[in-house]
């Protein structure tokens, strides 16, 4: 099961993995002010969770926030990251992030939902003010079964979530820990340690 397991490297709903992964890899290329509309195909599932309802366009807690494919590709966009610091409440009135929100359009493409659960497929179109439209499509996101992840950006999205509560050289010492726990002698005892007890 090990060689099956998929892991979200995004503090988002995972149906919404690669449309935030293709939101942070246009965002480097093009340049948000220009933005006239950003167009979000997907399976069945990731819409119903993150993009079928009015409420997905005006989160007002982290729950409905990391839920919300407008919110998460925003914050992507505009940030060129999705941390834990993304879902500050401030942010979810913040301006600019509600004026690019307003320009996210979610819908399911049958295709797509063919392709789930094999995979978690997105295709994210940005139509810019100037009429160019550019296209990406992503199938797997980094961390799923087929799409490896490497252990640096398991220790950066570690270091990103248990930042919030431990702190450096706590975490360090659970890292430690974690690399070596198929060495350990009694796991049990191992994660009784890391929590602390």
């Amino acid at each position: 099961m090990i060689g099956e397991t998929h892991i979200k490297t995004l503090p988002v709903c995972y149906h919404g993995q690669c449309a935030v992964l293709l939101a942070l890899d246009m965002g480097r290329r093009l340049p948000v002010e220009r933005i006239r509309e950003i167009r979000v195909e997907a399976y069945r599932t990731a819409v119903d969770m993150m993009g079928n309802d009015p409420s997905r366009w005006a989160p007002t807690t982290h729950e409905t926030a990391d839920h919300s494919m407008p919110y998460t590709i925003a914050m992507a966009f505009l940030d060129g990251a999705v941390t834990p610091d993304s879902f500050e409440p401030a942010r979810f009135t913040d301006p600019a992030v509600v004026a690019l929100m307003q320009k996210v359009k979610v819908a399911e493409d049958p295709g797509l939902s063919a392709l789930y659960p094999d995979g978690a497929p997105s295709r994210m179109t940005v139509v810019m003010d100037s009429g160019e439209v550019e296209t990406a499509e992503m199938r797997y996101p980094t961390g799923h079964a087929k799409s490896a992840i490497d252990d640096g950006a398991i220790e950066r999205k570690f270091q990103d979530m248990a930042s919030v509560r431990l702190g450096a050289e706590a975490r360090a010492g659970v890292l430690e820990r974690l690399w070596n726990l198929e060495r350990s002698r009694d796991a049990g005892a191992e994660v009784v340690a890391m929590l602390g007890g």
